[in-house]
Order: structure tokens, then sequence, then C-alpha cells
């Protein structure tokens, strides 16, 4: 948990047990059940029912995590559907919740609060730069044809 500047604490880490994968193949239609899912400060860690660490995807390979909507789980308990987005792939899980609302907003504190890296400004950069060497040739056009070492 971290304290915020209102004196609130946040989580820092979610991990939810009895998770389904909603599989892709089947259009979200079949669940793998009995996953574990944990949100933490590595990124989102997905568990076998045996414990085995099935996948690990970073922070900096996620582009959001979010609370897509509620769906009963294969049982008939409630739940919240996870989504965690990559840029290849949509991972979407039912995480059994018997307040899906609070759930949702636990995610989204944690995921607002993620350490996702920063964009970074490479194209601005580039195009600054091609502004840079476009300005610089005027003036050097400029200059030459001013000295008249250059006639058009």
């Amino acid at each position: 948990m971290t304290e915020t500047a209102e004196g609130t604490t946040e989580p820092t880490s979610l991990e939810f047990a009895g998770v389904y994968l909603l599989t892709a193949e089947s259009d979200g239609q079949a669940a793998v059940p009995g996953l574990t899912v944990a949100l933490d400060t590595r990124g989102l860690t997905i568990r076998k029912p045996d414990g085995e660490v099935s996948t690990v995807i970073g922070w900096t390979q996620l582009s959001s995590v979010t609370a897509a909507g509620r769906m009963r789980t294969p049982v008939g308990r409630p739940g919240l559907v996870l989504e965690a987005r990559t840029a290849a792939k949509v991972h979407r899980f039912v995480v059994p919740s018997d307040d899906p609302d609070a759930l949702e907003q636990e995610i989204v504190r944690l995921d607002a609060s993620a350490p996702r890296p920063r964009k970074r400004a490479g194209a601005s950069r580039a195009l600054a730069a091609v502004v840079a060497v476009i300005v610089v040739a005027g003036i050097t056009v400029a200059a030459l044809v001013a000295t008249g070492a250059v006639k058009f």
C-alpha cells in the first residue's frame, strides 16, 4: 500500500484466486478455470492451478489494465471482467468478486499508479531536427545569394 496526499492508502498489488481466462479462440465462450492473477510492481503475473507461473507481462508491455464489465463465472458467482492489453493481444479474465464495483476502483487506482515508462517524444524530436536543418539550409542559401556567390 502507498499513502496518497489525502492520507488514504492505495493498493500497490492485487492478487485474485479462482480466476477464469476467457479464451480468444472461443470468442470468450470457453474459460480456463483455477488461475491466480496478480498485479504488482512487476506487472501482471498469471499462475496455473498448481501455482506454477505461466506468464509474466511487465508494465512496459501492458498498454492498459481495465475492468471491462461484469459477468457471472461459469459456476454462477458474480465477477468482473479484467482486460490486460498489450500491443499484440488482449487478455481477458473473469475475477470472482462479491463487490465488483469496489474491485473495479482498486484496479483503476493500481493501473493509474503503474510504473509504465513515459512515452518518448521521438517523433517530435525528429520533426524539430528536420525543421532546424531546413532553417539552416534556408539561411545558408540566403547568405550565398546576398553575397553573389549564387545567382538565380
